[in-house]
């Protein structure tokens, strides 16, 4: 007959669980469970917003640039050429 496997009872579907003392231990266990992380990179709210407003500016300059459809047909070539290099590797 087989072992009984160590399953944690008290919290159903969860087989580990860290507690991080800080944001960065956080992080690092968003890393090892996501495969990327999130830290707060301490940016006021007004800075954000001009992150966020240099963003729109820049995509307006494209956009006026280049024209949308244009755009999205460059985007979507490279999408496909991402696919089918992701597919010739698999």
């Amino acid at each position: 007959m087989s072992k009984p496997r160590d399953i944690p009872q008290n919290s159903y579907g969860i087989l580990a669980q860290n507690s991080g003392a800080c944001a960065l231990d956080l992080a690092v266990e968003q890393v090892r469970a996501l495969g990327y992380g999130v830290l707060d990179g301490g940016y006021s709210a007004a800075a954000l917003r001009g992150i966020g407003q240099e963003f729109d500016d820049t995509r307006a300059r494209y956009l006026a640039s280049y024209g949308e459809a244009r755009l999205r047909a460059v985007a979507a070539q490279r999408l496909q050429l991402v696919n089918d290099d992701f597919i010739a590797t698999t």
